[in-house]
């Protein structure tokens, strides 16, 4: 028991390994915003799962900082997107970003 609680602690603080990019397979970029940051992982399918190939995080500027959810999460992934095609080398790549879709209550149907 002992022994396994080590292992597991000790992978705990190691950091992933991040694949090497395969140009001829097209990319991922998930990115999330949250508090006026942008946070990404670039990745490819690797066999049946999907390997990352590198990690993102920009601060956005403070005029996008003020911009409601919907917009601060697409000012997020085109901030990510512009730092992720350094590595792509505008390669084919999908970006996902998650957003929570907030309805007006006057609109609501």
């Amino acid at each position: 028991m002992e022994k396994a609680f080590r292992e597991l602690k000790k992978a705990l603080v190691q950091p992933p390994a991040l694949a090497l990019p395969d140009p001829r397979k097209p990319f991922t970029l998930y990115v999330h915003e949250r508090g006026g940051v942008a946070a990404g992982v670039l990745c490819q399918k690797a066999g049946p799962t999907w390997q990352p190939i590198g990690y993102y995080s920009k601060v956005l500027d403070p005029v996008a900082k003020g911009w409601p959810a919907c917009l601060r999460a697409v000012a997020a992934t085109a901030l990510l997107v512009q730092e992720a095609e350094k590595l792509t080398l505008v390669q084919t790549m999908c970006a996902l970003c998650a957003t929570t879709i907030v309805v007006h209550p006057r609109t609501r149907t």
